[in-house]
């Protein structure tokens, strides 16, 4: 049996509805809504907005993503 067999449905949909729930969103994307073309700057302004403590960020995979504070 291969591995993605062994997780039932509902775990895979319990996880995108945490996921959902949960967002995380990368620097690339944001650029994109505004229309950016450099997304390292909006990832730059994202990071000082973190540092303010206005936003959430952490590092996944190679890069980094951002969510509204809670």
């Amino acid at each position: 049996m291969s591995k993605e067999k062994i997780l039932k449905d509902e775990d895979i949909l319990e996880a995108l509805k945490y996921c959902m729930e949960n967002p995380c969103i990368p620097a690339s994307a944001i650029a994109d809504v505004l229309g950016v073309s450099n997304s390292r700057y909006v990832k730059d302004r994202l990071l000082e907005l973190k540092d303010q403590k206005l936003v959430s960020g952490k590092y996944r995979g190679s890069s980094w993503c951002f969510s509204l504070k809670r």
